[in-house]
């Protein structure tokens, strides 16, 4: 009788660890949760330091739904992720080169826009790349027909290093906030000037809602008085200032990289970024490359808050993909 006792407890035991350990092993977070995770948390890092930080999210469309499964359109949404994120921002959805529209990523950015009324309503910004001037007037229309932000670049502007005189156009409002935006400029690149002080002179001519660049001019990181002028446009009203930073590859020219990488990198450096010399995907998990990206004075997202931005730009989110592969 002790001995069945005994078989059956020891039975129960066997089963009740069994179920823990596959209940553990299910609810691992998989690369689409740890990418959707790493942005929660680096959203709620600096928005502790300024309550009103703004996120946008580039090319990362997919993660705002639940393991990146837009099937179930909206009723799948990934609440967590999509309440931390304030923008989404999609390159080349109509026009990549040759007029095109990409219906899938169209089709998500609509669930997210404002044109979808069963949605918290986010913000969606375009950025189409086209050869013929003749695609900029059906690339217009197909952004004005659903509300959507949209920046255009044409044949000499693919890396985004010049200032369109689209944005001559001034309006006397403060723009404070996403939802006031009628137009924005995408800078990324500084090989058209000669210093930061020409930059930044140049953009604050202009009369755009929004200004996207890179928060450093080669090694000299911008200052908050630099900020400030760029903020201010020629009427003196204000705009918004986003900082690009990318969080899924790693630049050999920013501060943060050491020399010894260049023999003998760390195992979270993947491979090179085809087409951007100097650059690498990275494991976007590991610990390291975290902390080079936030939670600490030195690091990049800190960078961004001390010197002023309103927020920041998230771009190569999609290395979710990339270290899915390569696994």
């Amino acid at each position: 009788m002790f001995l069945q006792v005994r078989n059956k407890y020891y039975l129960i035991l066997t089963v009740f660890l069994f179920s823990a350990c596959s209940k553990e092993k299910k609810e691992a977070p998989g690369i689409v949760d740890q990418m959707q995770n790493f942005v929660i948390n680096m959203a709620g890092y600096a928005r502790n330091y300024d309550d009103s930080f703004i996120i946008i999210v580039q090319n990362g469309e997919e993660l705002a739904f639940n393991n990146a499964d837009t099937t179930g359109g909206v009723r799948n949404l990934h609440k967590s992720f999509f309440n931390a994120v304030d923008a989404f921002s999609a390159e080349e959805v109509h026009c990549a080169g040759t007029f095109h529209i990409d219906e899938y990523r169209r089709e998500i950015l609509l669930m997210l826009g404002p044109d979808y009324p069963d949605a918290q309503h986010k913000t969606v910004m375009v950025s189409d790349y086209m050869l013929d001037n003749d695609d900029y007037t059906r690339v217009l229309y197909m952004s004005d027909e659903f509300d959507l932000l949209y920046f255009i670049r044409f044949a000499d502007n693919y890396d985004y290093s010049q200032i369109p005189e689209f944005g001559n156009i001034g309006l006397d409002r403060d723009v404070t906030s996403l939802n006031l935006v009628y137009h924005y400029l995408c800078l990324l690149s500084t090989k058209n000037f000669s210093d930061h002080t020409q930059m930044i002179d140049l953009i604050a001519s202009t009369y755009y809602d929004l200004v996207i660049i890179d928060p450093f001019f080669d090694d000299y990181m911008l200052t908050p008085a630099d900020v400030e002028r760029i903020r201010f446009t020629p009427n003196g009203t204000k705009r918004l200032v986003i900082a690009r930073i990318s969080i899924g590859s790693a630049e050999n020219y920013r501060y943060y990289w050491q020399n010894s990488w260049n023999t003998s990198p760390p195992d979270w450096i993947e491979k090179p970024y085809e087409n951007h010399p100097g650059e690498y995907w990275v494991d976007f998990r590991n610990k390291e490359w975290q902390s080079i990206i936030y939670g600490n004075d030195d690091s990049y997202m800190k960078k961004i808050i001390d010197a002023g931005f309103d927020g920041a730009l998230l771009d190569n989110v999609e290395a979710y993909k990339q270290v899915e592969q390569s696994e």
